[in-house]
């Protein structure tokens, strides 16, 4: 397989105003159209993350294999309904569908050790308990005793859930030990769509076409003064701990 060539920008390139005092620094400003929150997991950052649970919940950046690092790996402990939350301290993503309100997009990948006795949440969640109910947010959530994942939009009251399908049309199975890469994306806009895919991970790239997708038009989506939480979370569905591993999470959004 042959390598790409990069363009070269051996000057630099810019995004800034002609005008701005900026206008010469010959980098680009990301933050002029969006925040957001990359984590490659390299190291476990507690001034970024907060662990919180039932048990003794643990977080930890895994060097085991097939991990060399650039993981977390999050546990519960081995008691039925024992869990391991991690969310940023900061809940700054919001939801709403107005011509003003912009898009959202959240993106990890990840893989859990027990892909039927394991219930994991991963995205955007405004509750600091994810597993309690129908959690406020957008976000995917695969239920113990079973091996289909769902996505969820949620108002903290009620929630659309929709099942991601195959290509062919029928449920999607998560197997174990397995990589995957889900992206949930949010269109700002007056139809309030949300879209997610699932893909799996071979040798760090995702397949393309996503081997599953789910798409909700909602009516339900977290009330616009509620702020999202970034969250990653695994609760054993049995008397057995269990382990959710997490490549890597962004999630991004629109400045207005």
């Amino acid at each position: 397989m042959s390598q790409n060539t990069p363009t070269r920008f051996t000057k630099g390139s810019t995004n800034h105003a002609p005008r701005s005092l900026l206008s010469q620094l010959p980098v680009q400003d990301v933050s002029a159209g969006t925040f957001y929150l990359v984590d490659d997991f390299y190291s476990y950052d507690t001034n970024t993350w907060a662990i919180s649970g039932t048990g003794t919940p643990a977080a930890a950046v895994n060097t085991s294999a097939p991990f060399v690092n650039g993981q977390i790996a999050i546990s519960s402990t081995s008691a039925l309904g024992d869990s391991s939350i991690l969310q940023t301290h900061s809940n700054g993503w919001i939801a709403n569908p107005s011509n003003n309100t912009p898009q959202l997009w959240f993106r990890a990948t990840f893989q859990v050790d027990d892909a039927t006795n394991s219930n994991v949440v991963l995205g955007l969640v405004g509750n600091t308990n994810p597993f309690a109910g129908s959690a406020a947010g957008i976000y995917v959530q695969k239920a113990p005793a079973g091996t289909s994942l769902s996505a969820v939009v949620s108002d903290g009251t009620t929630a659309t859930t929709v099942t991601f399908k195959n290509t062919a049309g029928g449920t999607y199975a998560l197997a174990a030990n397995t990589v995957y890469d889900v992206i949930g994306y949010f269109d700002g806009g007056l139809s309030g769509t949300v879209k997610f895919a699932l893909s799996t991970v071979t040798n760090g790239a995702a397949s393309q076409p996503p081997a599953a997708n789910a798409t909700v038009v909602t009516t339900h989506l977290p009330a616009s003064t509620l702020g999202l939480y970034a969250t990653m979370a695994v609760k054993a569905g049995t008397a057995a701990a269990r382990t959710l591993t997490v490549d890597r999470f962004i999630a991004c959004g629109e400045r207005n």
